[in-house]
């Protein structure tokens, strides 16, 4: 710093050493920040990864434990039993779904109106209308 600051300072004037050490102490900052904001978008995105993974998985479990996976489709009896469940609530809440969303997401994929679903579709359904974090 002194062999840069002392000829501004010497020969023009000691305002523009302040000026100069000031610039230096701000682009320092700039570049902390800028490498700290990529540290952290690293993290969440990583973190919504994970998420996703989990959630898939979750709710792979919950239609398998109410024998939806079998036929690979879902009737609207076994739905509301699955989605009356606490653990389903849990889930959509932690995958930001709203319940009405995930409603509506039934209804929806029930091209046919038979009342049944394909539960790969329901899963995948609801990971893509997820709200954004």
């Amino acid at each position: 710093w002194n062999v840069v600051a002392t000829p501004l300072v010497d020969e023009l004037s000691a305002i523009q050493g302040v000026v100069f050490s000031i610039y230096i102490a701000f682009m320092v900052l700039a570049l902390t920040n800028v490498v700290t904001g990529v540290f952290v978008e690293s993290a969440l995105k990583s973190a919504r990864g994970e998420d996703a993974k989990y959630a898939e998985l979750a709710l792979r479990d919950l239609f398998r434990d109410a024998g939806a996976v079998k036929n690979q489709k879902i009737d609207s009896d076994t739905f509301q039993v699955i989605f009356a469940s606490a653990r389903m609530k849990a889930l959509l809440e932690r995958i930001s779904v709203d319940k009405d969303e995930a409603k509506f997401l039934v209804s929806l994929l029930d091209m046919s109106g038979k009342g049944e679903i394909n539960h790969q579709e329901f899963i995948g359904g609801c990971l893509r209308i997820r709200a954004p974090a």
